[in-house]
This record gives C-alpha cells, sequence and structure tokens, in this order.
C-alpha cells in the first residue's frame, strides 16, 4: 500500500513525463521527417546560332547576273545555246534575205550553225549587220569541204549550234548565197579518212583540162567528166560546186547537150569520198574546122 506521499511523487513524475511527450511530439510535428531532396539542376538547353537571313540582292545583281546567264552575251557565245533558226535553207522555196556578192570574205562573222532537216545538209544564218540591222540575211549553205566535214562531226546530235564565230568565202549561184568555209568554229573534229586510191586530194589546182559537163545519175548534180590528157590518164569524174561561173556551164550544156566541150580550170575540193570542182575559168575550145591552113 503506497503512502500519500509516494502516490503524490509518482503523480507528479508521470504529469511530467507526459508533458514531455506531448512536447516531443509537437517538435516532431514542426519538423520534417526527412530533409526534402534538392530538386536536379536543369540542364542547360543548347544555344543554336540563329540563322542569317539570305541577303537580299539588289537589282543590279540581279541584273548582272542575268546577263552572265544570256547566250547573247559575248562572253558565253559559243557554249550557250540558241533556238532553232527559223530560216531554213529549201532550193524549193525562193530566197530570202540580203544577197552578199560573190567573192565577199566574212572574217570571224558571228551566226548560227543549222542543219536543214529536208536535205540533211549545213547551212550558216549571218548575225544582222550592225550597220543595216533592219537588213536580214540569207541563209547560206555550206559547199562541200574538209572543213564542212570536221563541222558536221560537232553536230551529228544537235541540229542548231549556239552562237558561233566562222570565216569563209561567200559565192551565189541562181539567186542564192552559198559559203566555202575555211575555218572550222568549234576547233575539234575527226580527222577524215579516205578509202579511195583515186580520189585527188583537197586544194589541188585543175589546170585547163578539157572536158565535157553533164549530170549526176544519181543526185542530179552538175559534173565535169575530163578527156584523157596526152599520157592517157584520167581524173575521175567531178561535181561541180555552185559559182556564178556554173551558171555559165550550165547554160552551155543545156544549149548544146553532149556536144558541148569545154576546157575548165578550177579547185579540187573533197567532202565523203568525192572530189568536187569550184570552177574558176572556162573556155570554149576552137573548132579545128575553124582553123585556117
Amino acid at each position: 500500500m503506497f503512502s500519500n506521499r509516494r502516490f503524490d511523487h509518482l503523480h507528479r513524475a508521470g504529469i511530467a513525463l507526459t508533458l514531455a511527450c506531448l512536447s516531443g511530439a509537437a517538435f516532431a510535428q514542426d519538423q520534417p521527417a526527412t530533409p526534402p531532396e534538392t530538386p536536379p539542376a536543369e540542364k542547360p538547353t543548347e544555344q543554336t546560332e540563329p540563322t542569317e537571313p539570305p541577303p537580299q540582292r539588289s537589282i543590279e545583281e540581279i541584273r548582272r547576273a542575268l546577263e552572265r546567264d544570256d547566250p547573247t552575251n559575248p562572253t558565253t557565245r559559243v557554249e550557250a545555246p540558241r533556238e532553232a533558226a527559223t530560216i531554213e535553207f529549201d532550193p524549193l522555196l525562193p530566197p530570202r534575205g540580203r544577197l552578199l556578192p560573190e567573192g565577199s570574205y566574212l572574217m570571224s562573222r558571228t551566226g548560227v550553225l543549222t542543219r536543214t532537216e529536208s536535205l540533211g545538209v549545213l547551212h550558216f544564218l549571218p548575225d544582222a549587220d550592225p550597220n543595216r540591222p533592219r537588213q536580214q540575211n540569207q541563209a547560206m549553205m555550206l559547199m562541200p569541204s574538209r572543213v564542212t566535214e570536221r563541222i558536221e562531226a560537232n553536230l551529228n546530235e544537235v541540229a542548231t549550234s549556239g552562237p558561233v564565230e566562222i570565216s569563209g568565202r561567200v559565192y551565189v549561184y541562181e539567186g542564192r548565197n552559198y559559203f566555202m568555209p575555211t575555218t572550222n568554229p568549234f576547233r575539234t573534229g575527226t580527222m577524215v579518212t579516205t578509202n579511195r586510191t583515186d580520189l585527188v586530194r583537197e586544194g589541188a589546182f585543175i589546170v585547163s583540162r578539157a572536158g565535157r559537163i553533164s549530170r549526176s545519175d544519181t543526185g542530179g548534180e552538175w559534173m565535169v567528166t575530163f578527156d584523157s590528157d596526152s599520157s592517157g590518164l584520167m581524173d575521175p569524174p567531178m561535181v561541180l560546186l555552185p559559182c556564178r561561173l556554173l551558171e555559165r556551164l550550165v547554160r552551155v550544156a543545156q544549149s548544146e547537150g553532149d556536144a558541148a566541150r569545154i576546157i575548165i580550170s578550177g579547185q579540187v575540193y573533197a567532202y565523203h569520198n568525192v572530189n568536187y570542182l569550184l570552177p574558176t575559168v572556162m573556155l570554149r575550145p576552137v573548132s579545128s574546122e575553124n582553123l585556117s591552113p
């Protein structure tokens, strides 16, 4: 049996213990159980450099760029293509354009080379004369030669060349201009080979040879058939190239037929294993009946 003093002491001790527990619980409620974790630091986003807008070109810069790409610009004359020429060389149609006199020599003349679809041959269309811009030039058919063969080798896969510079001599036949090129504007081309042993080399001259004028059985061209010389040798027949003198030869052949004999001189050209003659002089042989004893 506890005494009153003993009970009072225990009672006070219990009250003190209870207050201590209550204060500890209150402190526990005020303090978090575990300290909050620090949030992970955000990774810095990669800063991309701002892209600069493309520079604005001025009107003058655009104009210069267009001039560089202009096919008519002299700096790109040979490389730049051009649309097909509208003028077609057709012997069945009347000629159009200004007729150049025979013997005119075009030195580094600019123009376009065009292949005629109906005939399969090349013709040269010169640019307008700056001194006479309103006059239209004729399209001139290229005459057969080794130079023409080399030009054709560069135009096998196209119908029209770009602007080119070419030199050559002009001839006239039946109101049309023809052109004998002396330079190859492309400066390239395969060398031409021949398998004919009787082919006369290009550049040779025929001097005062007697013969007859007739038409070819295949293409209808006017040809000269030479008489044999004093040694009995005879050059192969040659196709006559168009010129003023050919007009005279044709009139003689048409009026006299096979009986017409001439003495002819000229320069020889070669084209696809065929000899051509550009006549320069034509004489009529004097009949022995007109010779006095």
